[in-house]
């Protein structure tokens, strides 16, 4: 298979390359390439190549609620951008997107990811902020990544309007995830007190 020729198109779908990029491959010298027309090119796969080197770039986006999610399709329309302003393309099937918490533990679009990224399938995975990928604990997400050799690149494009939103709501969600813990267990405390005064009550009679 490496030894075959591939046109411009499947060369780049195979190296997940723009156009671009492609075409400094070729001027560099990079690539092995002929010509059989004027406009028209055949290449090869770099000697180096092997299928398991070619991993995807990953995209992750995050909105808190959904009357945000037109800004999430902004957010994930943005990083697109910054992706093939690099050089590289995208993989839609490697867009990852969630609208939930920053503190939801338990994301669809987060575990998808996480799943490709253990089965090795990506290399790097851009966000506009840290604050998307996860609310508290980024070191830990980095530690992980990188023991998979997964790059995270922040682009920064943080509105700060929506993180004051943001922020305010996690933190209302905080109070209110203790809150009820706090009431669960003051209930379980009050039931209990209820079913001893009862036992005593009865034996008493």
């Amino acid at each position: 298979m490496y030894n075959d020729w591939y046109s411009s198109k499947k060369i780049r779908e195979i190296l997940q390359i723009s156009s671009q990029c492609l075409y400094e491959m070729k001027e560099s010298g990079r690539i092995e390439f002929k010509k059989i027309s004027d406009k028209k090119y055949l290449y090869k796969l770099p000697e180096s190549f092997s299928k398991n080197e070619v991993k995807n770039i990953a995209i992750y986006a995050r909105v808190s609620t959904p009357k945000q999610k037109k800004d999430l399709e902004n957010q994930i329309n943005c990083l697109k951008q910054f992706v093939v302003a690099n050089g590289s393309i995208i993989n839609e099937k490697f867009i990852f997107s969630d609208i939930a918490s920053g503190m939801n533990e338990n994301r669809n679009g987060l575990n998808k990811l996480l799943n490709e990224i253990l089965n090795e399938r990506v290399s790097k995975v851009i966000i506009s902020n840290r604050d998307r990928l996860t609310r508290f604990g980024f070191g830990y997400f980095k530690n992980l990544f990188e023991k998979y050799n997964v790059e995270i690149i922040e682009v920064n494009m943080t509105d700060e309007k929506t993180f004051e939103e943001e922020l305010t709501s996690d933190l209302i969600a905080i109070i209110h995830h203790f809150s009820m813990k706090f009431y669960g267990k003051r209930k379980n405390i009050l039931t209990q007190c209820k079913k001893d005064f009862e036992f005593f009550d009865k034996n008493d009679k």
